[in-house]
C-alpha cells in the first residue's frame, strides 16, 4: 500500500501547495481586467492536470507506466464491457432516484460549463483510468487475490470522490472497470466507458428529465431487478469466455 499512498498522496500535497499561489495569480489577473470565469476555468483545469501529471510521473519512476496499458481489445471484450456497463446503469439510476445521498459537490457546479466538461469528459477518463486501474489495481493484483484487489481498488476509487452522492456509483463502476482491466490488462475499455458515463452527466438538466417510466416506482423496481439479474448472468458468461491476458 506504500506505493499507492505515494502515487496518490504526494500529488495531492503538491496540488494543494500549487493552489495557493495559483489563487493569488488568478486574483491579480482579475484586477487587471481578465474575465473571472475564464481564469477560474483555466485554474481548475491546470490543477487537475498537475495532479495527474504528478501521479503519472511517480508511477513511471516505479516502473508502472507500460505501453500495454493502452493495448486494444477484442470485439468480444468491447461488446461484453458495453453491455455490462448499460445493465449496471439501470439499477444505479434507480438508486440515485429513490435513495438520493447528499450532494456536497456537483450541486454547486455548472455541469455544462467548459471547464467541467474538459475535466470530467477528457481529463478524468484518461487520468483516473490510468491512475486507478493502470497503477493502483495493478499494484494490488500483484499483492492480493484478484477479487480482493479489484474490491480494494474500487473502494479507493469510490472514496477518493469524497462526495456521498458519487461514492456508490464510482465504487460499482470501479468494480466493473477493475475486472475489465484484470481480464485484458488494458485501460482502453474502461476509459471509453468512463468517457460515456461522464459525458452523460454533462448533458444540461439531464436529472430533470421526467418520464412516465421514471415516475413509476414499480416499473423502475422491476427494471432494476431484471437488469441486475441480467448483469449477473452476463458477467458469469463473460468471466468464463474472456480469457485473461497476462
Amino acid at each position: 500500500m506504500g506505493k499507492i499512498l505515494k502515487i496518490i498522496g504526494l500529488p495531492v500535497l503538491w496540488t494543494i501547495f500549487l493552489a495557493f499561489p495559483l489563487a493569488i495569480i488568478t486574483i491579480g489577473l482579475q484586477h487587471l481586467g481578465l474575465p473571472a470565469a475564464v481564469l477560474d476555468a483555466a485554474s481548475a483545469i491546470l490543477v487537475d492536470l498537475f495532479f495527474f501529471a504528478g501521479a503519472i510521473y511517480l508511477a513511471n519512476k516505479e516502473g508502472l507506466l507500460k505501453r500495454e496499458l493502452f493495448s486494444t481489445v477484442s470485439k468480444q471484450v468491447s461488446l461484453y464491457s458495453f453491455a455490462l456497463f448499460l445493465l449496471m446503469a439501470i439499477p444505479l439510476t434507480a438508486f440515485d432516484t429513490f435513495f438520493p445521498l447528499p450532494d456536497l459537490v456537483l450541486k454547486n457546479i455548472n455541469l455544462s460549463s467548459f471547464s467541467f466538461i474538459i475535466m470530467a469528459v477528457i481529463i478524468a477518463p484518461i487520468g483516473e483510468e490510468l491512475l486507478f486501474r493502470g497503477f493502483v489495481t495493478r499494484i494490488l493484483l500483484n499483492r492480493y487475490s484478484p477479487t480482493k484487489a479489484i474490491f480494494l481498488s474500487a473502494l479507493i476509487f469510490g472514496l477518493i470522490h469524497v462526495n456521498p452522492a458519487q461514492i456508490p456509483g464510482a465504487f460499482l463502476m470501479g468494480l466493473l472497470f477493475g475486472w475489465i482491466f484484470y481480464k485484458t490488462g488494458s485501460i482502453i475499455p474502461g476509459m471509453i466507458l468512463h468517457f460515456i458515463n461522464n459525458a452523460i452527466c454533462c448533458i444540461p438538466n439531464i436529472d430533470r428529465y421526467d418520464t412516465t417510466v421514471l415516475n413509476n416506482g414499480m416499473a423502475v423496481l422491476v427494471a432494476s431487478v431484471v437488469a441486475s439479474a441480467a448483469f449477473v448472468l452476463l458477467f458469469l458468461k463473460a468471466h468464463v469466455e474472456i480469457r485473461r491476458i497476462g
